[in-house]
């Protein structure tokens, strides 16, 4: 994982798509999840891409990065909502296939 600072607000997965195999189903998959106390985690989101050459609908280009991004839960203090980052996060990404990839993971 990377080095988070306090002013992250959540943290954002980036995928490069080069030569996805088209299975007809997907081929990433992954959850991230957080604990304050390293024992007990709770599950932020999960997500699934399927393989093949994605085109963006809106501008009919190639999708070339798969990303998600997920931000920390805010609890409201005095009015005000305030992220609550977790103590620890992790990221699970698992692939079906054999592929060409790049993944970064950052603050956002």
């Amino acid at each position: 994982m990377p080095n988070l600072t306090t002013d992250d607000n959540g943290i954002r997965i980036d995928m490069t798509r080069e030569s996805w195999t088209d299975t007809g189903a997907n081929i990433i998959t992954g959850t991230i999840e957080a604990s304050d106390d390293g024992v007990t985690w709770r599950k932020l989101t999960e997500f699934a891409y399927p393989g093949g050459n994605q085109i963006n609908p809106r501008t009919g280009q190639p999708v070339l990065v798969s990303a998600i991004a997920v931000y920390w839960p805010e609890r409201t203090i005095n009015g005000i909502a305030v992220p609550q980052r977790p103590a620890q996060v992790r990221a699970t990404v698992t692939n079906t296939v054999t592929l060409t990839t790049a993944l970064s993971l950052n603050g956002v």
